[in-house]
């Protein structure tokens, strides 16, 4: 505080600790370049617990050993940051370095396997993430949220998970950002099979309409009311002025937005209950 404003930012680099705050050592033979204060080469993304897991999961998963090379890179981090990644499994004895292995243990080429006798505890704690990542919300509740509000989905495995789950824990795919008022009827097409690609459930009182874009052409199917097929493959909500029979700029200055909600609400109602009617493909 004596030697800095609080805006200030910078890095110290010295050959041995200056203090005993915790210093991060430079691996002989790197190259780091810092601009502004800041480092910025290589890249300074901080490893998560879903990283973490995520190694974990492909390592449990795998019937060989795996090299640093290839867990860094399932865990989308980099090799310099192997250490950070590997070590506190191999601290707690839930992975450990091959015996054949002729590498330094964070080396590229160095291969891990995890403990037979810690397998039963390292599937209870996927389990336990898995169980702490889901939505905990009221599923049915989602139709009714505030507009715009989004929830993180997984279509392969037809799950919802908390906002800060990124990737999901079961199949480690990338998660969805879903509108979470159209969410109950994304995923009921997919479980009937009809696969889809995008979608909206239309926001504010402008031109944001909703819409679903699937994987393939439905034009043939009777669509919902108050929706129809923009194209072969995308099912939208028809405009409110369209529906009242006047322009669109008439529509803006004439209707209040409250009104506009509520046609969107019964819209999303009707498109449901057109799902639920859908025969499964």
């Amino acid at each position: 505080g004596e030697s800095k404003d609080p805006e200030e930012e910078g890095i110290i680099v010295a050959t041995r600790p200056l203090t005993n705050e915790r210093w991060v050592d430079i691996k002989p033979g790197s190259l780091m370049v810092f601009c502004d204060g800041r480092l910025v080469y290589p890249d300074n993304r901080i490893i998560t617990e879903q990283d973490k897991l995520r190694l974990l999961h492909y390592l449990r998963e795998s019937p060989n050993r795996l090299s640093v090379f290839e867990l860094v890179n399932v865990a989308g981090v980099k090799l310099w940051q192997a250490r950070e990644l590997l070590e506190p499994y191999v601290e707690q004895g839930l992975i450990r370095q091959d015996r054949r292995d002729r590498w330094g243990p964070f080396d590229e080429s160095a291969t891990y396997y995890t403990v037979p006798e810690k397998r039963d505890e390292i599937d209870r704690r996927l389990r336990e993430y898995i169980h702490e990542a889901r939505y905990k919300g009221d599923v049915a509740r989602l139709a009714h949220v505030e507009d715009g509000e989004k929830i993180k989905a997984c279509f392969e495995c037809m799950e919802y998970y908390q906002s800060f789950i990124t990737d999901c824990p079961v199949c480690w795919r990338r998660t969805d950002d879903l509108d979470a008022r159209i969410a109950e009827a994304i995923f009921m097409l997919n479980r009937k099979g009809y696969k889809t690609v995008s979608c909206c459930a239309g926001h504010g009182s402008g031109m944001h309409d909703a819409h679903i874009v699937f994987e393939e052409n439905l034009a043939g199917i009777q669509p919902p009311a108050n929706f129809w097929w923009e194209k072969a493959n995308i099912l939208s909500n028809i405009p409110y002025h369209k529906i009242i029979g006047i322009s669109r700029k008439k529509c803006e200055e004439t209707v209040d937005s409250a009104t506009i909600i509520k046609y969107r609400e019964e819209s999303l109602q009707e498109l449901r209950k057109w799902i639920k009617g859908l025969p499964v493909r």
